[in-house]
């Protein structure tokens, strides 16, 4: 399986015997669900029920986590978080390098447990849709990640049940599958192409370069 992790939203695709590589729809039939995780009457809500949940108690739902993940509280990302979302009470650990949120109820959630269960939660609805166990993933993440973001991401995908074969970043990922599509158009001559993502939070341009026939 693969899980393309973004900002507001993530997706998940999973490789079958025998089959191309196909988007898993979560249990409410999206292609796609917002990164966000909720708490009501201690149920853990996610994606689309935790957004509605957000109406009314903003405080116990979380959203655009990942974009908190590895990062000190005076991160320009997490000041930027915390603009977007004045209602929670984030803290930072300088032994352990993670940011916490306190419910005003007193119960604390850390970053990496958040964005844990959103990965666990991707990992039992892909296996739902593939309808065999799932072991393995590739994750996307966005090209500005650094080295203490990427560790993270492994750590927080082996609590989850998770074994990372391979972290990616998503322009790459993005030119690949078009390079893998598209192939039979290449020739000797180099050819260049410029893809532009517009998330959530930025974006990007990737100039990809000398695209050629090779046998």
């Amino acid at each position: 399986m693969s899980i393309d992790l973004g900002t507001e939203f993530m997706k998940v695709a999973v490789v079958l015997p025998g089959k191309p590589m196909g988007i898993a729809l979560t249990p409410d039939s999206r292609r796609k669900t917002p990164t966000a995780v909720g708490f009501k009457n201690n149920e853990r809500l996610f994606g689309s029920n935790a957004i509605n949940l957000a109406s009314k108690n903003p405080e116990y739902v979380f959203q655009s986590i990942p974009s908190l993940l590895g990062k000190s509280i005076d991160h320009p990302m997490v000041k930027l978080f915390q603009e977007r979302h004045p209602y929670h009470n984030l803290s930072y650990d300088a032994t352990s390098g993670q940011l916490f949120f306190t419910r005003k109820d007193g119960v604390v959630f850390s970053v990496d447990e958040l964005v844990a269960m959103l990965l666990e939660y991707a990992h039992n609805y892909a296996e739902l849709y593939a309808g065999s166990i799932i072991k393995t993933c590739v994750l996307t993440v966005p090209s500005h990640f650094g080295q203490a973001e990427r560790r993270r991401l492994i750590r927080v995908s082996e609590l989850a049940g998770l074994n990372v074969l391979q972290i990616i970043n998503d322009n790459s990922a993005v030119a690949l599958n078009f390079g893998l599509l598209r192939f039979k158009s290449f020739n000797e001559t180099p050819q260049y192409y410029m893809f532009f993502d517009i998330g959530s939070m930025s974006t990007t341009a990737t100039l990809a370069g000398q695209l050629k026939l090779l046998v």
